[in-house]
């Protein structure tokens, strides 16, 4: 009991989740007060459940009373608030796997695994002779990318899993030429889709200039989408509510739905998306299985991608692409994503201290000299900010650099390097207006706007206007249309300035140079995803600002999120 109450792990929230059980229980030990405060702990680190198999040997479990968890599964399976599979009322539901749950979140995976087993089991595998010689001609792609157009043609379901520069974007374009091909008039209906506002239009670029070479006809080039939207926005947002206007009783009106960036869907939006389609919707999903996972709760990309490695139904869905398009295989960025990705630091370390360009390592300086070293290292690019007052030319700057950092608080964490780099333009730049904004200042949204197209995520620029002297806008761009809209900044949604962010925040973006800033001490937040994630989102160079020793510490630490998928299907 006094572990619960003590235990600097747990938040108030946990804690009182536990009681409220605990007080509802007609069991008067602290087993459910343990179980709820467990749960919802495992919960706030991205676990769908509580894996009840090792708790002894975690940290939650570890220093409990080992009477506490004697007999811990067997006590609760009877308790008079936990159910199972076949009685499946209860607040908290015990799996057959010996995995704890709460009610909602069973029941989302539940539904879940329902829909990808119905999606599994209802393949076409059948060609005609059209489709054959579709893919016979397509000499311009891999053979990886040949694959996963044959496999999408004959599945609902398809999962294409490679990192940047893979040719995921050339896949799914040839795969939507092939089932446009086949269905010979434009009456298919293809939805596109991501997670975020950023990553819908970067889906949306990458498709509109890629379609422009592809080896089709221009009759089937014309009828592939030209448009992309937020996830939320095709299911039908709903103001203040976690439904939303397509489900099983409204599905959505498509024939085809591709979901890029799909490794940063939680398991609640992807229950979601499997309900709103109809059964016989192609379900294409783009993602990379060793970024980080989403947000919320759940890795349900990535645990769909490990269990094609054993379970041979799921993996005639499943393509990897290991190919890389973008850097040759004597590039030192990509050998160090590659060893990142298998959990080699040593062998990430040794490529990245012989490389002539493309990534190296960069002593961090302490907190006091660090404002100095961001004056001297970044700021000449960032006060190029400040000397345009031409949106396109700014907007284009700013996809120029970028800081990344893990954490939010200090002065390594996002927080304290906007507040250091803001203050270092202003007395760099001392025409600057003195209010809270000023020309040149990069924004990051933080909040979705539907009504004005702007998206948790969405990066934009605080000008000077031409037409307006000593009125301030913000700008952005509507990426594939090539056009820039302007707000007046106090119609914007909630904003933060955008010269560092979180590494989930780049996810689906990329930049010429990246500034990863590793924190000075190992934290629980580092990971080998998270390392990589960082370094993949440069096309050209990464300096890491941190220790050798933090930066093989991350990498040997892979996130692994508990759920009941892997038991299910492998």
């Amino acid at each position: 009991m006094s572990f619960i109450e003590n235990n600097s792990l747990l938040n108030t929230l946990d804690r009182s989740v536990g009681q409220l059980l605990q007080l509802r229980s007609n069991d008067e030990s602290d087993l459910l007060k343990i179980a709820g405060s467990f749960t919802s702990y495992a919960l706030r680190q991205g676990h769908v459940c509580l894996d009840l198999n090792d708790l002894n040997t975690t940290e939650l479990g570890r220093n409990l009373d080992p009477e506490s968890l004697l007999d811990f599964k067997e006590r609760l399976s009877k308790s008079d608030l936990v159910g199972s599979k076949t009685k499946n009322t209860f607040p908290l539901i015990l799996s057959e796997y010996g995995k704890l749950y709460f009610h909602r979140y069973w029941h989302y995976e539940q539904r879940l695994l329902q829909a990808i087993d119905h999606r599994l089991n209802s393949d076409e595998f059948s060609q005609t002779s059209r489709d054959k010689h579709f893919i016979e001609s397509l000499e311009q792609i891999g053979e990886d990318q040949k694959r996963a157009v044959d496999r999408a043609g004959q599945s609902k379901l398809t999962l294409i899993s490679g990192g940047p520069g893979t040719g995921k974007t050339t896949a799914v374009l040839y795969i939507l030429a092939h089932l446009i091909d086949r269905h010979c008039d434009d009456s298919l209906k293809i939805a596109l889709t991501a997670p975020t506002g950023k990553a819908a239009q970067r889906i949306k670029d990458a498709l509109t200039s890629g379609k422009e070479i592809l080896g089709v006809s221009d009759e089937v080039k014309n009828l592939i989408p030209a448009d992309a939207v937020t996830l939320h926005r095709l299911l039908g947002y709903k103001r203040n509510s976690p439904q939303f206007q397509h489900n099983q009783e409204n599905p959505l009106p498509y024939d085809v739905v591709v979901v890029d960036e799909a490794s940063m869907l939680d398991l609640l939006m992807f229950s979601k998306l499997l309900d709103a389609l109809n059964p016989e919707t192609r379900l294409i999903l783009l993602g990379d299985s060793h970024q980080l996972a989403s947000v919320e709760a759940g890795s349900i990309f990535g645990d769909l991608v490990e269990a094609s490695r054993t379970n041979k139904l799921l993996e005639r869905h499943t393509v990897e692409l290991n190919q890389n398009y973008r850097f040759g295989v004597d590039s030192s960025l990509y050998q160090a994503c590659k060893y990142v990705k298998d959990g080699n630091g040593e062998a990430a370390v040794e490529t990245i201290n012989a490389a002539e360009n493309e990534i190296s390592f960069k002593s961090l300086p302490n907190p006091s000299k660090l404002y100095s070293e961001l004056e001297r290292s970044l700021a000449p690019h960032f006060l190029k900010l400040t000397q345009t007052i031409e949106p396109d030319i700014a907007l284009s700057l700013m996809e120029e650099v970028c800081i990344l950092s893990p954490i939010r608080k200090g002065s390594f964490g996002v927080e304290g390097l906007n507040a250091s780099m803001e203050s270092i333009i202003r007395n760099l730049n001392p025409s600057l207006t003195r209010g809270i904004y000023f020309s040149g200042q990069p924004i990051l949204i933080t909040e979705n706007s539907y009504s004005q197209s702007l998206f948790n995520g969405d990066q934009g620029i605080i000008l000077s206007s031409e037409d307006e002297p000593g009125q301030l806008f913000a700008y952005f761009r509507v990426t594939g249309d090539n056009e820039i809209r302007r707000f007046p900044i106090s119609a914007l949604p909630k904003f933060e300035s955008a010269y560092a962010f979180t590494v989930h925040k780049s996810q689906g973006s990329e930049y010429r140079r990246v500034v990863f800033i590793l924190p000075p001490a190992e934290s629980p937040i580092l990971s080998r995803e998270l390392v990589y994630t960082a370094i993949s989102r440069s096309r050209e160079f990464v300096e890491i600002w941190g220790q050798v020793e933090t930066f093989k510490l991350a990498v040997q630490k892979r996130t692994l999120r508990t759920s009941g998928i892997l038991d299910f299907l492998s």
